[in-house]
């Protein structure tokens, strides 16, 4: 027997709502305490990655309700991302980045665009 709709979509969510707690968690963190990525414009690449996973996480419970959902998971992923940069502005050490947020909203566009384009590959295989 198969949980609910609701519930299922809940669950699903699940590993977004944790990995959004563990962001936050890191962004709480004073600018001292950061380790350098040893990279040139490293802060953005990990920007980009970390919300790109985020954006794969909130497509799961939004599957099949088409681009509505997608919308959903872009608009959820853009209010969180501008809440972890809000949330920095408390933090000693650290700042809100107009460019760090410009980087977190493509990695969420970055992962919808790849459900998009994956769409027909999984439709073909018949996953979805």
């Amino acid at each position: 027997m198969s949980p609910p709709r609701g519930r299922r979509r809940l669950l699903l969510a699940a590993p977004a709502i944790g990995y959004a707690a563990l962001v936050l968690l890191l962004s709480s963190r004073p600018g001292t305490d950061l380790p350098s990525t040893g990279i040139a414009g490293g802060d953005k690449w990990l920007h980009l990655v970390e919300y790109f996973g985020l954006g794969l996480l909130l497509l799961l419970p939004v599957g099949g309700l088409g681009w509505r959902g997608r919308a959903l998971a872009l608009a959820v992923g853009i209010a969180f991302a501008a809440l972890d940069e809000a949330v920095q502005t408390t933090v000693p050490g650290r700042f809100g980045d107009v460019g760090d947020f410009a980087v977190d909203v493509l990695g969420l566009v970055l992962a919808v665009a790849l459900r998009v384009l994956a769409g027909p590959a999984r439709t073909a295989a018949g996953i979805e």
